[in-house]
């Protein structure tokens, strides 16, 4: 015991003790110990200053520290992260470039300029939200001047959804231009801290970005860019609950407003942009920029599924038939936008675009029940919530058990129903509508 608890003290000597180095002072402590004892744990309170109650809350939230059930959980992500995804359709995001070669076009342009042209471009987050990026990086630089502080960029490359897996091959296929992409919103923003928050069970895309921002480095000398690892929990991808985890807390999504703009990673105004936001970037200003997404397709009844860069304008049936190959009669339940999309039949398919949300569809066979599907969705959203607000919390854990009965009653559905209720109307934040949007499909049905 005391030769494992001299390990720990040594490493937490290679650590500063402020807040933001509790997650991967953790992460290196876990290489180290199968078991978080009481000793340990007290070490860690102490170095850091905080409660051993803080400590512990940190450890039993994260998946990746593999605490009771959670380890089940991270297993699961782990080995669905090595499963590699076909890229069926390559377009300027997924054309691999030899250097940083366009931060050079920046070099003579104004805050205002270069704002300007991304604002024209019609770039919009493609982290789901779908916000005009233009406006979000003009927000940051006008509340950094009130401030007088200097901002802090973040790349959001956390994605931890099933059936979505987008960015993970952008960052093991092209590293180059996302890293670009922050540059320059580091020299426009006058940035002097960046971070590439990155998902836990990303390994590839770890190893690829590592020697990227050591080329960063010689382009921006003054930025201090790093990778910062998150702890495997779906909820941190929402950008305030991300805030929390880089600041040593538990991932719980704050209060808005203010917003991250404005009062980000320590009350410092942040732009907080998605990885395939920042590809887009550097292809604005080489004049490669064309309007595509990475759209991801995935399901048993998918001949081709995986990853198309395509028109952001690619209608949802062109996706599913011409370039996922589905075959109509075949299909069971189409799901659009990720675990949190609305299941669909076929025959109520609207062919539009996917207008926000994930841009993932997800095909299912027609061997495959509703009543199944709905479960696995039940179960992902009772495991990954936060735990911070009572509807959210009670309500998937609720729905999940519900729905593991093989028959249920008018009196289950009409108690699902009131959960969805209460998950659209009184969750803290949009994990809670989000859990309700499948669910809500089996109340169409009968579930089988």
């Amino acid at each position: 015991m005391r030769k494992s608890v001299s390990e720990i003290i040594k490493i937490l000597s290679k650590f500063s003790n402020t807040p933001d180095n509790l997650l991967p002072a953790l992460f290196e402590i876990k290489k180290k110990t199968k078991k978080w004892d009481f000793q340990i744990i007290s070490e860690i309170a102490e170095f850091f200053n905080l409660p051993k109650s803080h400590i512990w809350g940190i450890l039993s939230f994260y998946h990746i520290f593999e605490i009771g059930p959670a380890k089940k959980i991270s297993r699961a992500k782990e080995k669905a992260a090595k499963v590699k995804i076909p890229i069926r359709l390559r377009g300027p995001l997924l054309k691999k470039s030899g250097g940083i070669e366009f931060f050079s076009k920046i070099k003579e342009l104004t805050t205002e300029e270069i704002i300007k042209k991304i604002t024209a471009s019609g770039l919009t987050g493609r982290g789901g939200a779908c916000f005009p990026a233009g406006k979000k990086w003009e927000a940051v630089f006008e509340a950094s001047r009130r401030k007088n502080s200097s901002p802090v960029i973040i790349c959001n490359a956390y994605e931890a959804e099933p059936d979505v897996f987008k960015d993970r091959v952008l960052l093991e296929e092209n590293p180059r231009l996302v890293v670009e992409g922050i540059l320059i919103a580091a020299k426009t923003l006058d940035a002097i801290d960046g971070y590439v928050y990155l998902n836990p069970y990303y390994k590839k895309a770890f190893k690829k970005l590592s020697p990227v921002l050591k080329e960063a480095k010689k382009t921006l000398p003054d930025f201090n860019f790093k990778i910062f690892i998150g702890g495997g929990n779906y909820i941190c991808g929402e950008e305030t609950a991300l805030l929390e985890s880089m600041e040593g807390r538990r991932g719980e999504p704050r209060q808005k407003p203010p917003f991250p703009t404005i009062s980000g990673l320590f009350n410092r105004p942040t732009l907080i942009n998605n990885a395939e936001t920042f590809a887009n970037i550097p292809l604005i200003f080489s004049g490669g920029y064309k309007n595509t997404k990475l759209f991801c397709v995935s399901g048993k009844a998918a001949k081709t599924a995986g990853i198309f860069e395509l028109p952001a304008e690619t209608k949802i049936n062109d996706l599913i038939f011409e370039f996922g190959g589905a075959e109509k009669e075949k299909i069971g339940f189409i799901q659009i936008g990720g675990f949190g999309g609305k299941i669909s039949r076929p025959e109520e398919l609207k062919n539009g675009i996917i207008a926000s949300g994930a841009a993932a569809v997800s095909i299912e066979p027609k061997n495959k029940k509703l009543a199944d599907i709905l479960r696995e969705r039940a179960g992902f959203f009772a495991s990954e919530s936060c735990g911070k607000c009572a509807p959210c919390r009670e309500g998937t854990s609720q729905i999940s058990e519900i729905l593991k009965k093989k028959n249920l009653s008018e009196k289950d559905k009409k108690r699902i129903d009131d959960l969805i209720f209460a998950l659209k109307e009184a969750s803290f934040c949009a994990f809670g509508s989000l859990a309700a949007v499948p669910i809500s499909s089996f109340l169409r049905g009968n579930g089988e």
